[in-house]
């Protein structure tokens, strides 16, 4: 696994990991220091639970060596093997004949990391709900994918009649669904946004055109496409 992490971040990525199985394999992997190829090439005789040592088979450079088992996975060990009855392998696949493959070990990391990334995204999300009013400027500046899309979708869902919101955009609504690259959640997101809502469409120059203009800085027209706001 190729990135440091704190022993909170470890203890997080457990907590999502999905399955006894997975969260087992993370947490030997984590707590004795494992490569991926060496967590699962163990056989249930390479853990000497008396000794609270894992015996690696060659490991690194094709050496045997010795890793410490702490209490904590040594009672996780015990627990998956009392539930699933390995019979030789430690992680045996469906049919035990051979151990899970380097594929499944390094899903079971990717999808726990996934997990705790979304659990902390939601966690984000609540977060935007708590301001009474909450400012956007510019929606359109850039285009959204469709996952931001999404997520806008989501936080404007949250903020629908629980609290205010102001947008401002130089795009008109028709326009939304290439701001979203999605037509229909562009849609979405107008039905929530517009019900109960009051829309300005401010026209001329912008406060900041203006001081440039004042300075000196602009002497040419600006197109009529770049003088509309809508909030």
């Amino acid at each position: 696994i190729p990135q440091l992490l704190t022993r909170a971040e470890v203890a997080r990525i457990l907590a999502a990991a999905e399955g006894l199985e997975r969260r087992v394999m993370l947490a030997t992997c984590y707590g004795c220091g494992l490569r991926v190829s060496e967590l699962v090439a163990l056989r249930l005789r390479d853990i000497d639970g008396e000794r609270c040592l894992l015996h690696v088979e060659r490991g690194k450079g094709g050496k045997d060596r010795k890793s410490v088992l702490s209490a904590g996975v040594l009672a996780l060990l015990r627990d998956y093997w009392r539930r699933r009855r390995p019979r030789d392998w430690a992680f045996p696949s469906y049919r035990q004949a051979r151990p899970r493959s380097l594929s499944f070990a390094q899903r079971a990391y990717t999808d726990a990391m996934r997990a705790q990334a979304e659990n902390r995204l939601e966690r984000q999300l609540q977060q935007f709900t708590y301001p009474k009013v909450l400012i956007i400027d510019e929606i359109g500046y850039l285009p959204l994918n469709r996952q931001e899309a999404s997520l806008f979708f989501r936080l404007v869902a949250r903020h629908y009649e629980k609290a205010s919101m102001i947008l401002t955009s130089n795009k008109g609504f028709v326009d939304w669904g290439e701001v979203f690259s999605d037509q229909v959640i562009a849609t979405a997101i107008l039905d929530w946004l517009l019900h109960h809502a009051t829309t300005l469409n401010i026209k001329g120059e912008s406060f900041r055109l203006k001081e440039k203009r004042k300075a000196g800085l602009i002497t040419q027209p600006i197109e009529k496409s770049e003088q509309k706001g809508e909030d």
